[in-house]
């Protein structure tokens, strides 16, 4: 008995098992979670390597040459890329395809801390992070107020932070733009002269005096105890009444103790005002759109607390509006393409009855797909949507052609069971390999281990999932549905057969000429040739979003408060134009070498003018800024364009040689004003230089002298 006979044969179990699967995929659109990108990890790592106060010869042969060694016994690695630079290095690695980026993050963490003791006593940490899409920030909320808030962490990190972090979903939270407090202690210069203070004992000092040790066990009674002697500084008057010398001298005699804010060397402005960040990041399995709204909820509740008076929260960036806005677009894409798909398959077809069940494809095979997303833990993000969007037009093929198999069937005077039976049959074995067909498609999208295979598989399952479920759909409901309806009347003659009737015709002409229709097929395929060579390949799409970022370009390292000014200067400009140029918001972030204002423009629903045309009159009139060349793209320092040439090899030293030779060599070709070699660039720096002979004679070591 063929599957199609078993359906009509038994209405009410193939009904009851649909309708399972129906109900399944209904209740599975509430718990299948809602990402803008799924999460995708790539077969790569980036470890982050500070080490304050250390040259970059420093940070290379101390610390990422040790890490290479030992990270190159991994196994599956491809090859490892590192850098190093002023205070800090990285290091890539790029694993073979296939590999768990997860598995190699925790043997990354291992092989590190395994070299640990070859590391320089004063290197603290170093960073994991793993490539991967759809993770990142979550929400991200700038805190701005009119009061003073450098001095808030306390306040903002109970009243915020942490209650934001007890939230279900929340995976991380970090507060950035206001630090936590610290000891500082600021020697005096005076004092330390005429107590004729050695600082590097002074700071021995402090160490031995601030410590927490196990001293062993003891025995009292027949009870053992652990015995822990605690000479912890906790308080500011510890560490001031501490003594340090002879006649009970004290630090608080030789400097100022404080406990203050420490000092930043980065800042925020939003709308020209302090701001502060918050940055939010979900628990990988957590449902994003209905954290957020956990977390928008407890906001408006912190916002009722006395101490949050005059404090303004703002969304910066939440990701939640982004996946249902993107979603809400392709769900009425789709919907408007099955609509115009039925309004299509009726004016073929001529008979409504018949359209509907024909359209009952694309629904059921849609809600069947979305029950398999759950048990395949595949989210219903962008990539998932495209591809049930593209399965749309396809889900009605099988529908149509079994039904009209069966009509025909009905119209020569058989029964309706009968003809649903062998109708559904005859073309059985053509619609399963039509399906197939599509199937093997995109299935070597999703079995082989290439870059862009885990993108495509969440392109290619739905349109996999949702065709099967529509080929069962075609050799089972249908041909039940089609068996209780009455046997469609002979329609009259309509356009659709006039059409049909003259392409009948011409296949006739085109089939007898051999010569023309081999031609003529050639010629269609090579039509494809001359178009082919006006196209642009891109990875993606270029996309104007209405958030643009102007760099500044410093072309040095300056005081904080020298890349305030120019940042006023410019934000002023900015605001002072602001209904001109269309923008809703300013952020900036800015340090002694980098800044960077993000300028947040109106939505396009209410937008007048173009990205492009906001761009070119915002760089009219912006102001001259001293210390950059303020501008929509990176500049390299001396303001103009630039190419990079990388040299690469296994020794520095031999690579500073060859950088030269390269570079003399690029500085002799026509068109290029000023070619420089990073070797020889950098911040400026006060180089002091030992001299260990009079060193010696004055009883002091290098170390000392440098201390």
């Amino acid at each position: 008995m063929s599957l199609t006979e078993l359906s009509v044969k038994r209405p009410v179990t193939t009904m009851m098992v649909f309708l399972s699967l129906v109900v399944v995929g209904l209740i599975a659109t509430r718990l299948v979670p809602l990402e803008f990108l799924p999460n995708i990890s790539f077969p790569g790592a980036f470890i982050q390597v500070p080490y304050p106060n250390a040259s970059p010869t420093e940070v290379q042969e101390q610390v990422i040459r040790p890490m290479e060694e030992v990270l190159a016994t991994i196994s599956g690695v491809d090859h490892i890329n590192s850098n190093s630079g002023e205070n800090n290095g990285g290091i890539q690695v790029l694993f073979k395809q296939g590999a768990d980026i997860d598995l190699k993050a925790i043997e990354i963490k291992e092989k590190i801390e395994s070299v640990r003791n070859q590391l320089p006593d004063d290197f603290e940490y170093y960073q994991i992070f793993k490539f991967q899409d759809g993770g990142g920030n979550m929400l991200q909320l700038r805190i701005s107020s009119d009061r003073d808030l450098s001095d808030s962490y306390d306040m903002l990190n109970r009243n915020l932070k942490q209650r934001i972090e007890r939230i279900d979903g929340v995976g991380q939270v970090t507060l950035y733009g206001v630090e936590k407090k610290e000891i500082r202690i600021e020697l005096l210069n005076d004092r330390i002269l005429a107590y004729n203070i050695d600082l590097n004992e002074l700071s021995s000092t402090l160490s031995r005096a601030n410590f927490s040790t196990t001293a062993g066990k003891i025995t009292d009674g027949g009870i053992r105890y652990t015995v822990r002697p605690m000479g912890e500084l906790k308080t500011v008057d510890d560490i001031g009444n501490l003594i340090i010398g002879e006649n009970n001298l004290r630090v608080k005699d030789i400097a100022n103790v404080r406990y203050t804010e420490p000092i930043r060397n980065y800042a925020r402005h939003l709308d020209m005002k302090y701001a502060i960040g918050l940055d939010i990041v979900k628990e990988s399995s957590a449902n994003t759109v209905e954290t957020v709204d956990r977390v928008l909820s407890e906001i408006e509740e912190i916002n009722k607390l006395p101490e949050m008076q005059g404090i303004k929260i703002y969304e910066m960036n939440n990701q939640a509006e982004g996946i249902l806005s993107s979603l809400r677009e392709l769900m009425n894409s789709g919907i408007l393409g099955a609509v115009l798909s039925v309004v299509v398959l009726f004016f073929f077809l001529r008979q409504f009855g018949t359209t509907m069940v024909v359209a009952t494809a694309v629904p059921f095979s849609l809600i069947v797909t979305l029950g398999f997303f759950y048990f395949l833990g595949i989210t219903l993000n962008i990539l998932s949507m495209m591809g049930l969007m593209l399965a749309v037009g396809m889900l009605v093929d099988n529908a149509v052609v079994v039904t009209e198999n069966i009509h025909r069937h009905q119209r020569k005077g058989k029964s309706a069971k009968e003809s649903a039976i062998i109708g559904a049959r005859e073309v059985g074995i053509a619609v399963t390999a039509g399906t197939l067909t599509s199937v093997v498609v995109f299935l070597p999208n999703i079995v082989n281990e290439s870059f862009i295979k885990q993108h495509m598989y969440y392109v290619g399952m739905p349109i996999i999932i949702s065709l099967i479920a529509s080929l069962l759909i075609s050799l089972t409901v249908i041909p039940l549905l089609t068996s209780k309806m009455k046997t469609p009347e002979v329609r009259k003659r309509t356009v659709i057969d006039t059409l049909s009737d003259k392409y009948s015709a011409f296949l006739g002409w085109f089939i007898d000429r051999r010569w023309v229709s081999s031609i003529g097929i050639l010629l269609l395929f090579g039509s494809v040739v001359i178009p082919r060579n006006f196209m642009n390949v891109d990875m993606f799409p270029n996309v104007e979003e209405r958030e643009i970022y102007l760099q500044y370009n410093l072309n040095n390292s300056y005081t904080l408060d020298r890349v305030k000014q120019a940042v006023d200067k410019v934000e002023q400009y900015l605001y002072d134009n602001q209904e001109a140029f269309e923008i809703e918001s300013v952020y900036t972030y800015y340090e002694p070498e980098f800044a960077q204002s993000t300028i947040i423009l109106t939505d396009d629903d209410d937008a007048i003018k173009s990205v492009r045309l906001i761009k070119k009159e915002i760089e009219e009139n912006l102001p001259v800024v001293t210390i950059g060349e303020p501008a929509f793209e990176y500049r390299s320092r001396n303001g103009t364009e630039a190419i990079r040439v990388f040299v690469q090899g296994e020794s520095m030293d031999v690579l500073e040689d060859l950088a030269e030779q390269v570079e003399w060599r690029i500085s002799q070709t026509e068109g290029f004003a000023d070619v420089k070699s990073e070797a020889e660039i950098g911040s400026d720096e006060v180089r002091l230089t030992i001299d260990h002979d009079r060193a010696r004679s004055f009883g002091l070591t290098s170390t000392a002298v440098a201390q």
